[in-house]
Formats: C-alpha cells, sequence, structure tokens
C-alpha cells in the first residue's frame, strides 16, 4: 500500500477524531488506534505511548489531507489513485464544518478570557464539553490567537474542573498556574460531585459508618442551601488532608462534619490484690473513645462568631439547623471585613501620627542645625583667630629673639660663637616667615571666613541630634566634676580621693 492510497470510511473517520482533539487514550478510544497505527504508517498522524498514557496528534500532512481530500505526496498526475476510494463528500464537508465551529470556539474562548481577567472556570464538564474546550485550545494554539507573550494552558481534561488560564510569564504568572493546577486536580465542586466522592472516600467525615447516611445528608443540605444562595461548597483533596469548605464574600470558612467521642473507662479484668486498701496496688484504669451517635458541625475559624453550637441536642437534629448557616457565616464574614477596616483606620491614624512626628522631628531638627551651624561657625572663626594671634605673638617673640642674637653676634669677640649666633638668627628669622600667619601662605589669607562646618565641629552645639539627619544620637556621659564642699575634712569626708568615682560607683 502507497503512503498516498485514498482512506478508507474508519480511517477518514479516526483522523477526524483526532484533528478535533478527540481523546483516544481511554477504554472507549482503543478500538481505533489500530487505524490511528495505519494513519501513523502513512505520516498523517503521531501516534504512540508518551509518559505512560497514549497519545495521537494529527501532522500538517492529516490537516492537507482532511482539506484537498489526498495525500500532498500523491503524484501530479494522479495515476496512482483510484477514483472509486476517495474520500466520501459527506465526510469533508462534516471536517469542514468542525473545523469552523472549532475556529469560532476558539475566538470565543479567547474574548471569554479577557473578560474574566485571564482565566476560565468551568465546574465539572461533562465529557463532550470536554472535548469542544480541548478542540477551542488546540485551534487557538495553532492559528495564532493567544495574544503576544502569554501562553494558553488548562487543566482538567478528563475529570474535575475545567480551568483555561492565560498566564503571562513575565509577571509572575507561571506561580500562579502552578496554584491553580495543584489545587484544581483535586477539587471537587458541586454537591453530585462531592456527594460521589464522599461515597467512594468517606475519610473526610469522621463519623461512624451507622451515621454516615446521616452525614451525607448534611452535605447535601449544606450544599443546596448554599447554592441558593449563591455561594459554593468545594471539597479539595490536599497533601494535608482533605477540606471541606465555602467561600463567603473571600473568606473561606472550612466546615467539619463529625460525630461526637466520649471517653469511656474500660472495664478491668485484673484481679484486685489482696492489700487493695494500699492505692499504689490496685491497677490503673483504662479508658477508651466511643461513638455517641450525636452529629456537630464545626466551623473555623470560629472568630467573630455569633453562634458555635452546631449540633444535636436533644430533639433537635444538626439537618435541621442547616438552614441558619448562612446568615451565620455572613456574619462572621462581615465581622471580619469590619474588623479589617478598623485595622486599616488605626494603621491610617498611626501612620498620620508618625508623619506628623516626623515633620515636627524635622522642624526641630533644622532649627537646631540652624543654630548649631551660627555657634560652629563662630566657633571656628574664633579658634583660627586665636590660633592665629598665638602664632603672631610667638612670630615677633621669635624675631626680637634673632635681633637680639645679631647684636650679641656683632660685638661677640670670639668668631666662632659669632658665627654660631648668626647661625641660629638666620635659622629663627626662616622659621617666622614660614610662621607668620599674616605673609605666609598657609596662615590667615588660606582659611575660608565662611566655612561649612563638618559634622564633628557641628556636634557640640546639637545636643542629641545627629547632624546627619533628624535622629537621635547616643552621647558618651559628660565627666564627673566634684562638688565644692569647702575643705578636705568638711561635710561628707571620706579618707580616698575626691575625684572622679569608680566606674562600679556612678
Amino acid at each position: 500500500m502507497r503512503r498516498w492510497d485514498p482512506l478508507n470510511e474508519l480511517q477518514l473517520s479516526v483522523l477526524s477524531k483526532i484533528a478535533e482533539g478527540v481523546d483516544l487514550s481511554d477504554h472507549a478510544g482503543a478500538r481505533y488506534r489500530r487505524s490511528a497505527y495505519a494513519l501513523r504508517d502513512r505520516g498523517l498522524v503521531t501516534a504512540g505511548r508518551k509518559q505512560g498514557k497514549w497519545q495521537a496528534h494529527i501532522t500538517d500532512a492529516g490537516r492537507f489531507y482532511l482539506e484537498h481530500g489526498h495525500h500532498p505526496d500523491r503524484p501530479s498526475d494522479g495515476k496512482g489513485t483510484k477514483e472509486g476510494e476517495r474520500p466520501a463528500e459527506a465526510e469533508r464537508k462534516r471536517a469542514r464544518a468542525s473545523r469552523a465551529a472549532s475556529s469560532d470556539d476558539a475566538a470565543k474562548l479567547i474574548a471569554d478570557l479577557n473578560a474574566g481577567g485571564g482565566v476560565l472556570h468551568i465546574e465539572n464538564p461533562d465529557m463532550e464539553t470536554r472535548a469542544r474546550y480541548r478542540r477551542a485550545i488546540d485551534r487557538a494554539k495553532r492559528h495564532n490567537l493567544v495574544p503576544e507573550g502569554k501562553s494558553l494552558k488548562y487543566t482538567g481534561r478528563s475529570a474535575g474542573d475545567l480551568v483555561v488560564c492565560l498566564v503571562d510569564p513575565a509577571n509572575g504568572g507561571e506561580t500562579e498556574w502552578n496554584k491553580i493546577r495543584s489545587t484544581t486536580g483535586s477539587t471537587y465542586t458541586g454537591t453530585a460531585a462531592i456527594l460521589e466522592e464522599l461515597r467512594r472516600d468517606p475519610s473526610p467525615l469522621k463519623v461512624s459508618e451507622a451515621l454516615r447516611p446521616r452525614a451525607l445528608v448534611v452535605v447535601e443540605s449544606l450544599g443546596k442551601v448554599l447554592s441558593r444562595k449563591g455561594y459554593r461548597l468545594v471539597l479539595a483533596k490536599r497533601r494535608n488532608g482533605t477540606t471541606l469548605f465555602v467561600m463567603v464574600k473571600g473568606h473561606q470558612y472550612n466546615l467539619t462534619v463529625a460525630e461526637e467521642r466520649e471517653q469511656v473507662e474500660k472495664p478491668s479484668n485484673t484481679r484486685l490484690r489482696r492489700r487493695s486498701h494500699n492505692r499504689f496496688l490496685l491497677p490503673r484504669p483504662e479508658y477508651e473513645l466511643r461513638w455517641t451517635g450525636r452529629l456537630q458541625l464545626m466551623i473555623s475559624p470560629s472568630g467573630h462568631a455569633d453562634s458555635t453550637d452546631w449540633g444535636d441536642k436533644g430533639r433537635r437534629r444538626l439537618e435541621n439547623q442547616v438552614r441558619d448557616l448562612v446568615p451565620e457565616l455572613e456574619h462572621r464574614s462581615k465581622a471580619t471585613d469590619e474588623a479589617r477596616l478598623a485595622r486599616e483606620r488605626q494603621l491610617r491614624e498611626w501612620e498620620e501620627q508618625e508623619r506628623r512626628r516626623r515633620l515636627r522631628e524635622e522642624a526641630e531638627w533644622e532649627k537646631a542645625m540652624a543654630d548649631a551651624t551660627e555657634h560652629a561657625i563662630a566657633a571656628k572663626r574664633s579658634a583660627v583667630f586665636r590660633e592665629a594671634l598665638e602664632s603672631w605673638n610667638t612670630v615677633n617673640e621669635i624675631r626680637v629673639f634673632c635681633r637680639a642674637l645679631e647684636e650679641e653676634a656683632q660685638e661677640c669677640g670670639d668668631s666662632l660663637q659669632a658665627e654660631r649666633l648668626m647661625l641660629w638668627a638666620r635659622w629663627g628669622e626662616e622659621t617666622a616667615e614660614r610662621w607668620d600667619p599674616v605673609r605666609s601662605d598657609a596662615g590667615v589669607r588660606s582659611q575660608d571666613f565662611d566655612a561649612a562646618p563638618s559634622p564633628d565641629e557641628l556636634r557640640p552645639f546639637l545636643g542629641d541630634w545627629s547632624p546627619h539627619g533628624p535622629r537621635r544620637e547616643y552621647r558618651y556621659r559628660t565627666e564627673y566634676k566634684e562638688a565644692d564642699h569647702g575643705g578636705t575634712h568638711g561635710e561628707g569626708w571620706h579618707y580616698r580621693d575626691r575625684r572622679r568615682p569608680q566606674w562600679w560607683r556612678r
């Protein structure tokens, strides 16, 4: 058989199913796999087991066959084909109609995703609906209908809720998608799906086998009451356990249906010892937990609860109290929102107080900086002027001393001593010129009169303020000043030295 030979009716039907995205990996699709392998040999599909699951995908040659009615490798003269073996016209029309419907569904899917914020959630759809969405997703990917920079992903291919998401990897979309994917596969919504799962696995119900039917009735009543108010009952299976919860105005409340248990002492078969008056020789009592036959409903978190007693009390049954659950949940949700608004209001008030305090501190710091700058500049000028004046007096005294040395050298009769005196006089004159605060370049003329003070020069005039910003700084303690006691042997005289005390006596 040649690759371009016409397909029979079954092979053409299987090719159309694979093009539409029909899942052939289940038991119902096993009878089509031999035809799928025949299509694979002709290059129209790819089929085989991958990652433990049988999969089949159409190729470009297969799409060409569906559109033109023949294999792309068929010779152009048509001699290799028989007129009677061409595909039926009805099958071609059906394939074209299916492709047109898939195109419309793909465009509608992208529009619904854009309108829903990038997420589309379909609760427990039937197999036909799942297949239609899978075909629409495949069509959107192949014909570049997905917005640029985003990817189209979905979960719930065969069971559970179907969630389709437009993922934006540049803005953390992968993280959000991983959260959805990890929870959706084990999440059941809808009363019927939850009851079916609880019948299959009743471990989430903490009840005895005798009360299991009543617990299922309570769950069913919960689902009906919540659905009438527009809320959803959800059963989520996760690694840390199974949770039955409901979302009320953005708040999650976990619901637990359990049977009360009480501690009962076990009957002891141990014979008492003869000296039973000694309490240390009596056997220790053993206890066990027994079912009481009373159902109870626990709601968590229990904050802002108006009613916490949900259970069998005398003739009052839990099934008759379910209708009062929604007002209680709405009350808790409203109280939680009010508490959150109160905390936000307190936070805003605190932030306003902090802002005012910072503004007040900044104003005080700016005033302290202005005063400290003025005092620091004056202190710096005084220090520079005082140092220059001291240097000037010293230079004048050096020059007077040098003139005295010169006069003594002129009057000295010893030539060697006279030469030594002149050397000292010349050295003193050079030193005076170098130290002269008026004439030398390193004197007063090199000092800026309005020089800005450094932070260390500002600190003595700032108190405990920091020169770097409106904040407080630690200051070392001032030295201990000895008080004037009027004498060594006055009142409170001590034989030790009355100067700064030891560090442990301060």
